[in-house]
């Protein structure tokens, strides 16, 4: 069952109970009632018109049906007869012989149950088959329909109220409802639920071409953080030639609930220095940090006689801001920078401190995968990576603070015989980053893999000793999929395992998103299990595929408990999908994904996916370019996914 704004009362009550409870509510309230066998929803976006046809509903331009077709046991199902409708209040039934269909409307959606007066002859699960729309996709057990809706919150209950294991499954364009009904006493009655899947489009309140709206999200509970950092990549070509560093934005639920989201908020940098300011955004209760790196300079390495916050501007060493929610009001607390010093050498500038943030509780997380900087010349053999840690002291974020500890690599084994590339040459460990509780994980999509130029990738894992955090610390454990070094789609590029990484209590996810020969699709999760006793060099538990024709999974993943998200993001020919991964009952095994969230915007190269993030059943999608006419501006949108599985 979906959630609803909480002036409903709707979202405390039991998944069984929610349906009937709106269903009692929208009897009370005209607003949901029938009228020439047509109703509208005006809470959850849509409307429905009903015929002995089934029922047709409307959300947007978006325009699909619903029918019931067949009814029995599993393997031996009847067809139904056509039956006209009758209407009364909010509710319109359908009556075929033992089974009975109606429709409910009201303030959590439109009701669909079921009751079955007796017992159908035969063995087996009790069954019935539904015609659903085109692209309509299974997840966690709800069916998610064309135009941002779902069919959820699937309950059965036997005539003593018990409850019936019951579950949806799809094959061939059809949905299949079973009950396990072995010991039921009938009548057994079914209800699901139509609501609105997708609660949200998120656009900035003063959006303007070459803001890149979406490259990073965050959420967490009712707050939902997007990144603008004024560029496609921080220094790029398509940086806006106006000083213009870049901005985050905060959402917030609204009172009736996330279809009425509200930016709260505008961040900036307050000392102006920053470049690409939004490219990386995290989010943990009442602190959000954002990332602002800057871009290698192959000819102004130190940053000398360049103007910081000019996007495009060469040698800024990069930030990592830390604002924090002060009397309902965002304000900047601190600005977390890198400590060493550009020399001949070595140095800070161009290392990408901020490409990658990460926080839990008081310890933050930041990715540099281009440091240190070897200067030879105008050549930059560079981008072993490091990854700083920072915690919070207990008299509270300084004005100004430095890492309290450096994470590298003990085996850096980058390619270095080429000039750089804005990807840099070296294992670039903290590409990516993440933390929970003790454990820091890092990607390192650079790492060589033996024979020629092959970068298979790989994720280091740094576990915090009993002391705390050491001022320097190698890997605990290095992670590693032996098949990638068979799979590199683009042997010359360091875009493989560790391109982007998630982590939830025991369980790590990787993405490797340049490999190939999966069922047709390309790119791969890899998903990683504590072992007993701790973290140690392992290769993955289980392998989460693409589906054919997919490309680039893995360029963006976020994991909350047993749910994993993935987008295929700018690595994808025109990326419109984000997948949906969630674990099977008995533990994490190799598998595709179980449900998929289509864009909204169609067809073209918008970059849907190009970032993701989770939290519970809510998932932010960034859509950095589009959909507009120069492709610049960039949105994110906000889906809501069951929080009930299905049972069977």
């Amino acid at each position: 069952m979906g959630r609803v704004g909480p002036e409903t009362g709707l979202s405390s009550l039991p998944v069984a109970a929610m349906g009937p409870v709106s269903s009692l509510l929208g009897t009370d309230d005209a607003t949901y009632h029938v009228r020439g066998l047509a109703v509208r929803n005006p809470l959850q976006h849509f409307t429905a018109r009903f015929s002995a046809s089934g029922v047709a509903i409307t959300a947007g331009s978006t325009r699909f049906g619903i029918a019931v077709e067949e009814f029995g046991r599993s393997g031996s199902l009847h067809r139904l007869g056509r039956v006209a409708p009758v209407a009364s209040a909010n509710r319109v039934s359908y009556r075929f012989g033992a089974l009975s269909e109606y429709w409910a409307n009201g303030p959590a959606g439109l009701e669909q149950g079921f009751s079955i007066t007796s017992r159908p002859a035969g063995i087996g699960a009790l069954s019935l088959s539904m015609k659903v729309p085109a692209g309509t996709r299974l997840v966690r057990g709800s069916l998610l329909l064309p135009g941002g809706l779902g069919y959820t919150g699937l309950s059965a209950r036997d005539a003593g109220g018990r409850a019936l294991p019951a579950w949806l499954a799809m094959s061939g364009g059809r949905t299949l409802l079973s009950i396990d009904d072995r010991g039921a006493r009938y009548p057994v009655r079914i209800d699901p639920i139509v609501e609105q899947v997708e609660q949200a489009k998120l656009t900035a309140s003063d959006k303007a071409a070459g803001d890149f709206l979406g490259s990073s999200v965050a959420v967490s509970g009712n707050t939902i953080v997007v990144g603008a950092p004024g560029s496609y990549w921080p220094g790029s070509p398509t940086a806006k030639a106006t000083k213009n560093p870049g901005a985050v934005y905060v959402f917030q639920k609204g009172a009736s609930g996330w279809a009425n989201m509200t930016q709260t908020a505008k961040l900036t940098a307050s000392d102006g220095a920053a470049n690409g300011f939004g490219w990386s955004v995290a989010l943990a209760g009442n602190t959000i940090l954002v990332g602002a790196p800057s871009p290698q300079s192959v000819t102004d390495p130190c940053g000398s006689g360049t103007s910081e916050g000019n996007p495009g501007a060469p040698g800024d060493p990069g930030a990592v801001y830390v604002f924090t929610l002060k009397a309902a009001r965002w304000v900047e607390t601190s600005k977390l920078v890198e400590d060493d010093n550009c020399t001949a050498e070595m140095g800070a500038a161009g290392i990408g401190f901020g490409w990658s943030v990460a926080i839990s509780g008081n310890t933050v997380v930041v990715g540099a995968p281009f440091a240190p900087i070897l200067v030879q010349g105008n050549v930059f053999p560079t981008g072993d990576g490091e990854v700083y840690v920072f915690v919070k002291p207990a008299a509270g974020w300084p004005a100004q603070m430095t890492p309290s500890s450096i994470l590298t690599a003990s085996n850096p084994s980058g390619f270095r015989n080429r000039v750089v590339s804005p990807e840099g040459e070296g294992v670039q460990l903290g590409w990516s980053v993440a933390i929970s509780g003790s454990t820091i994980v890092a990607g390192e999509p650079g790492q060589y893999g033996g024979g020629g130029y092959t970068a298979p990738g790989a994720v280091d894992v740094f576990v915090r000793p009993a002391s705390g955090w050491p001022a320097s610390m190698h890997q605990t454990a290095q992670l590693i999929n032996t098949s990638t070094l068979a799979h590199i789609a683009n042997p010359y590029g360091p875009v493989s395992l560790g391109y982007s990484v998630a982590i939830s209590g025991a369980t790590i996810v990787a993405g490797a998103p340049n490999t190939v020969d999966h069922n047709g699709g390309s790119g791969e999760l890899d998903v990683y299990t504590e072992p007993v006793g701790g973290w140690h060099n392992a290769t993955q538990k289980a392998l989460l595929m693409p589906p054919a024709g997919s490309t680039g999974l893995g360029f963006a993943v976020a994991m909350d408990a047993d749910t994993v998200v993935s987008g295929e993001g700018g690595l994808g020919s025109n990326p419109q999908t984000a997948y949906v991964f969630q674990m099977p009952a008995h533990g994490w095994a190799s598998t595709a994904p179980t449900g998929e969230l289509a864009s909204p915007i169609g067809t073209g190269n918008t970059d849907f996916g190009d970032s993701v993030a989770i939290s519970g059943s809510t998932v932010v999608v960034g859509v950095p370019r589009g959909p507009t006419a120069n492709g610049t501006i960039g949105i994110a949108y906000m889906f809501h996914l069951s929080s009930a599985p299905a049972v069977g």
